[in-house]
């Protein structure tokens, strides 16, 4: 499926930009010191996937609707280079109905997780749409019983070494079979869990590391790996 959006946009950025490179490898240096980068291209790096919503739009079985955001740089001969193709690209990308482009600078410390220093880019958020198939419901042969309970968000954020943000982990609520990921900022939320009974349980991965925190009480927390690897 993301192969699948992988595959068009790249077909879609050789049609605007004719004889370029596109890559979907990490951002590397403008200029013509990046390594194995000839002439002139695009970083294509699919930075985070974001879990939209579920809906049936006229449909009999639900949609999960998802984006993909993609951050987009350039390299070429020299920097003037890079910045020409780049504005074309992110123009014609803006003109798209079917892609959404945010302007909002990447942390420095995504940079210096990429290990180079900032650089112009933008955000391409592509729309990603899967059926979901649903098993046929029993017969009902007794009278249900329904306990309300009352739902709280539950967001917070998770960081690594000297509270640098984590972009990118996997947070998971094992108890509503729910899973985000962090944003560039480490955030990440969950709308709606139980209100009460016992502490809520959270899940991280990152970079092969995996720790698990309790929820308890109102208010956003905050998740640290202290032993994470660069």
């Amino acid at each position: 499926m993301i192969d699948e959006v992988d595959r068009r946009l790249k077909e879609w950025i050789t049609t605007v930009l004719e004889g370029v490179e596109v890559t979907l490898d990490p951002p590397g240096p403008e200029g013509p010191e990046g390594p194995g980068h000839h002439g002139h291209g695009i970083s294509l790096y699919l930075m985070e996937v974001v879990n939209r919503r579920v809906t049936r739009e006229g449909r009999r079985a639900p949609v999960q609707q998802l984006a993909l955001h993609y951050l987009v740089t350039a390299w070429a001969d020299d920097r003037e280079g890079a910045h020409r193709i780049l504005g074309v690209l992110m123009l014609e990308a803006m003109r798209a109905p079917e892609f959404e482009v945010e302007l909002d600078p990447a942390p420095v410390e995504t940079w210096g997780a990429f290990g180079v220093p900032p650089q112009p880019s933008f955000v391409l958020s592509v729309p990603l749409q899967r059926e979901i198939a649903e098993a046929a419901a029993p017969l009902v042969r007794v009278a249900p019983r329904v306990k309300t309970s009352s739902l709280r968000a539950i967001e917070g954020s998770v960081v690594g070494p000297g509270g640098v943000p984590i972009a990118g982990a996997v947070v998971e609520l094992p108890l509503l079979s729910l899973s985000t990921r962090t944003d560039w900022k480490g955030r990440f939320r969950f709308a709606g869990a139980p209100a009460e009974g016992p502490a809520i349980r959270l899940r991280v991965r990152a970079k092969g590391f995996t720790v698990e925190e309790r929820v308890e009480g109102a208010g956003p927390v905050v998740i640290t790996i202290q032993d994470l690897e660069g």
